[in-house]
């Protein structure tokens, strides 16, 4: 399917290793860890989109402007809600939407405006410095009139209806979501553009447009990368795509069973696999859990181990090397072997048990709670979970074999059918096996033995292979099995990895951007 690619304006491959680098630039410096100030979000508005509205009157600059961290943050964060930001700068300005150029870019305070500096740098300093001479281009230090002012910076904060602050929160952990081992792989990358048009071509469906969709993690950083690389080509690839423009929606986040999101992403699941005969879930492109403490340190690094689901870094690790981890273990560094579970919460939409990274929920020998993915108990409660999924794929495969045989005008149709619903269980019934294999291991890492029949099976092997990375050491477990809710894609290994809860990202609904 490479002719896809034609259908993109951009190359989305490229774009979005420019896309991801930038983030992990802003991670380090900080900014996209912590709330905005309110100069930040006077300086966006009262400054630096005046100052790109003045520079695109001039028709001979071509050298584009790149902007300091906090500014190319608030930017970035706007633009992913493309309806929005067209309509603010629609009704601010008068003019069409401003593009980044370059799309992915900041410039960090030492760099000297000098030759070495790419000119979109420099031009940026200098219209700066001419318009506002008393302003400093880079933010100041904070200082304690800051949270003074900080009821004077709300006016900046909604813009034409549309959360700035609340969106910087909702991308906080997208480079999270984005840096798991697969992310890496330019294969993975150019699947993942063919899901995202498939993805558009299933909104534009009768059923597509009745709901909201969800996107994996490996489509959502495809999405990103369209919209953020030049909102006019991604309205008009959207057009020549699907008819109209796809709107971006980051304010749905709460992935507790029952929850907007995770109906939706249940939905889109059935329609994906009602339109294209495939399972919708990719191992290694999905929502893995929250970020653990150590991704809000400046320092963190995705490579900072291999092929890592979540990194903890545990001082004492080690202590859960050897053996299996005791719900009633409480390790050095605090991390303990079970959570007992809040009282459930009265408030229609609200969680008192939310995914916990490197926890199973469920009940298990400490009643009702969290396990760690280190204890047998995490994996009993896992195992009854698949359990109960593969008796209802087998009463559905039941149904679909009965349909097949008795009714002849369908019977190519439930075949079909039979034949998805076939496919799916063997791939139910392998992580089965493969749950199985660790939960009577001797400890909970290492190599896994895997039993004859996966091994002997070609079908069943294949299966597996998607499923591991690191030969046979680390393993992808679908989260669907972490929580009650729905959802695909943690890693399972041994340093630690988990995820948990829901497996889509953010929603794709109504249309916008005219």
């Amino acid at each position: 399917m490479d002719y896809i690619d034609e259908y993109f304006t951009c190359d989305l491959v490229d774009e979005s290793l420019s896309h991801v680098l930038f983030l992990r630039t802003l991670h380090a410096t900080g900014i996209s860890l912590k709330r905005p100030t309110s100069d930040s979000l006077r300086r966006y508005c009262k400054l630096w989109l005046p100052l790109v509205a003045q520079y695109n009157k001039n028709s001979s600059n071509e050298n584009g402007l790149t902007p300091p961290p906090d500014i190319a943050w608030l930017w970035h964060c706007h633009r992913l809600a493309p309806y929005k930001y067209e309509q603010y700068i629609r009704e601010t300005f008068g003019e069409e939407p401003f593009e980044a150029d370059p799309s992915f870019s900041l410039q960090h305070e030492e760099e000297n405006p000098s030759n070495e500096v790419p000119r979109a740098a420099v031009a940026a300093r200098q219209l700066w410095d001419k318009l506002y001479p008393n302003e400093p281009f880079f933010l100041s230090e904070e200082d304690p009139k800051e949270v003074a002012e900080e009821a004077a910076g709300e006016k900046y904060r909604i813009l034409c209806g549309f959360d700035l602050v609340r969106s910087t929160e909702c991308q906080q952990a997208f480079l999270w979501q984005v840096t798991q081992p697969r992310f890496q792989d330019t294969a993975f990358l150019h699947e993942g553009v063919q899901n995202y048009y498939k993805f558009l071509k299933l909104r534009a469906t009768t059923e597509g447009q009745r709901q909201i969709i969800v996107p994996t993690y490996q489509i959502d950083l495809m999405w990103h990368t369209h919209m953020l690389s030049s909102l006019a080509n991604y309205n008009s690839d959207c057009r020549s795509i699907i008819g109209q423009t796809l709107h971006h929606d980051d304010s749905l986040n709460d992935r507790s069973e029952g929850s907007t999101l995770d109906i939706s992403y249940r939905a889109t699941e059935k329609l994906w696999h009602a339109a294209y005969g495939t399972m919708y879930a990719v191992p290694g492109g999905m929502y893995r859990g929250e970020p653990p403490k150590a991704f809000f340190d400046t320092k963190w690094s995705s490579n900072n181990k291999s092929c890592t689901g979540s990194i903890n870094e545990l001082s004492s690790f080690g202590e859960l090397m050897g053996h299996w981890l005791n719900p009633s273990e409480t390790l050095s560094d605090g991390t303990k072997g079970f959570i007992a579970a809040a009282a459930r919460s009265k408030v229609r939409g609200i969680n008192a048990n939310p995914q916990e990274t490197d926890y199973v929920f469920g009940a298990g020998s400490f009643g009702p709670g969290y396990y760690h993915i280190k204890t047998k108990d995490s994996y009993s409660i896992m195992l009854t979970r698949m359990n109960k999924m593969i008796k209802a794929k087998k009463h559905d495969l039941s149904w679909a074999s009965c349909c097949a045989s008795y009714n002849p005008i369908c019977s190519a149709q439930y075949r079909m059918q039979k034949e998805r619903v076939r496919q799916e269980l063997d791939e139910l019934e392998t992580i089965q096996e493969i749950f199985q294999a660790r939960s009577t291991a001797d400890k909970p890492v290492g190599v896994v033995e895997l039993p004859e029949s996966i091994t002997k099976d070609p079908i069943k092997k294949e299966i597996a292979n998607k499923y591991n990375c690191d030969n046979g050491i680390n393993w992808f477990y679908p989260t669907i099995f972490y929580t009650s809710g729905g959802g695909c894609g943690a890693i399972i290994n041994d340093c630690g990895g988990g995820g948990c809860g829901g497996g889509g990202a953010c929603g794709g609904g109504g249309c916008g951007g005219g």
